[in-house]
C-alpha cells in the first residue's frame, strides 16, 4: 500500500471548502463529496461511512494516514460541541500558515545547500592536477570524481532521509533539529507557535482542557512539550489549572507562563494564546532568516581559506619541482 501525502496547501483548501459548505447548510457527508483537495476516493469513503451511520469520532479515528493526528482530535471535539464550520476554518488557517512556514524554510535552506554543493565540487579540484618529476602536468579525473561523490552521496542520503522523515511526520526529525546549532532555536519557537495556535483552536472549539493540551502537544511535535502535558494531565483531570505549575517546565518560556496565567485569571486565555502564537511564529521566522543570512557567508569564508591554502600548496609544489630539476 502506497503512502499518500496531502500537503498543507491542499489541506488548507479542503478545510476552507468544508467550512463554506457547512455554513451553506449542507451536511458533513455532502460537504465531503463536494470539497476538493484530498484524494477523491478517500473523500467518498469518509462520506459513505457517515451516511452508513458511523459516528464522527470513529470516522476520523480511522481516516487515512494523511490526516494529521491533532486534526482528528480537534474535529472530534468540534463535532461534539457543534462548532465544525468554525473549526474547519481554523484548521484551514493553521495549514495555510504551515504551508507558508515550509516554503520559508525551503527557500532559506536552498542558498546554503547550493553553497555547500559548490564547495564539494571545488574542494578536491587540486587533486585533478599533479606535476611529475619532469614538471609535466598529469590529470586525474577519476580521483577527482571519487573525492566529490564520496562526500556528495552521503549528503544526498541525509537530505533524502530528512525529506522522508518529514513526509512520515516522524518525531526523529524534530529531535535531530533540536540538537543542530541555529536550527535548534527555529525548531523550538516553531513548536511553541504550533502549540499555542492549536491550543487556541481546541479551546475555541469548546474542547476540555485535557483534550486541548493533548491535541496541541501532538501538533507541536516537541517531545518536551508532550512530556510536560503528560506530567500535567493528572492535575488537569483533578481540576488544577496548568498555569499553577507552568514554571516547572523549561520547555515553556517565561512569556508563555505570564500570558497563560494572566489569561486564566482574566478569562482572556484564548486571545492570549493567539498573541503568543503570533509572537513565537515571528521569532521562528527571525531565526530561519538569520540562519539563511549567516551560514552561506561562513561557508564562503571557509571555502576562501581552503582555496588559499590549496593554491599556496599547489605553487609551492610546483616551485619545488622546478628547483629539483635545476639540481
Amino acid at each position: 500500500m502506497f503512502y499518500i501525502m496531502v500537503t498543507s496547501k491542499k489541506l488548507d483548501q479542503w478545510y476552507h471548502q468544508l467550512s463554506q459548505n457547512l455554513e451553506a447548510g449542507l451536511t458533513l457527508a455532502e460537504s465531503l463529496k463536494l470539497s476538493k483537495g484530498i484524494p477523491q476516493q478517500d473523500a467518498f469513503k469518509l462520506s459513505d461511512k457517515l451516511l452508513a451511520g458511523e459516528n464522527l469520532d470513529t470516522v476520523v479515528e480511522n481516516a487515512p494516514s494523511w490526516l494529521p493526528i491533532s486534526d482528528r482530535y480537534l474535529i472530534s471535539a468540534a463535532g461534539a460541541t457543534g462548532k465544525l464550520p468554525q473549526t474547519f476554518l481554523k484548521l484551514g488557517e493553521q495549514h495555510k500558515r504551515n504551508a507558508k512556514n515550509i516554503s520559508k524554510f525551503i527557500f532559506a535552506t536552498i542558498y546554503p545547500l547550493a553553497v555547500l554543493h559548490f564547495g564539494i565540487f571545488i574542494f578536491p579540484v587540486f587533486s585533478l592536477i599533479e606535476f611529475n618529476a619532469e614538471s609535466e602536468v598529469q590529470t586525474h579525473f577519476a580521483r577527482y570524481f571519487v573525492d566529490v561523490f564520496k562526500v556528495l552521496i552521503p549528503l544526498w542520503l541525509v537530505i533524502g532521509s530528512a525529506i522522508y522523515l518529514y513526509i512520515k511526520r516522524s518525531p526523529i526529525l524534530k529531535k535531530m533539529m533540536n540538537v543542530i546549532p541555529g536550527i535548534k532555536g527555529y525548531s523550538k519557537n516553531q513548536a511553541l507557535a504550533s502549540f499555542c495556535f492549536t491550543l487556541e483552536a481546541f479551546m475555541s472549539a469548546g474542547a476540555t482542557t485535557i483534550e486541548s493540551w493533548y491535541g496541541a502537544s501532538i501538533a507541536s511535535g516537541d517531545p518536551k512539550i508532550k512530556d510536560a502535558m503528560l506530567d500535567l494531565s493528572n492535575d488537569i483531570k483533578k481540576g488544577v489549572s496548568p498555569g499553577n505549575r507552568m514554571a516547572q517546565f523549561k520547555c515553556f518560556p517565561k512569556d508563555f507562563e505570564t500570558f497563560y496565567t494572566a489569561g486564566e485569571r482574566t478569562g482572556q486565555l484564548v486571545e492570549n494564546l493567539g498573541v503568543l502564537a503570533e509572537r513565537f511564529q515571528e521569532q521562528a521566522n527571525q531565526k530561519i532568516a538569520m540562519i539563511s543570512f549567516w551560514i552561506p557567508k561562513l561557508m564562503f569564508l571557509l571555502l576562501a581559506i581552503y582555496m588559499a591554502t590549496q593554491i599556496m600548496g599547489f605553487f609551492s609544489g610546483y616551485v619545488d619541482n622546478i628547483m629539483n630539476m635545476g639540481k
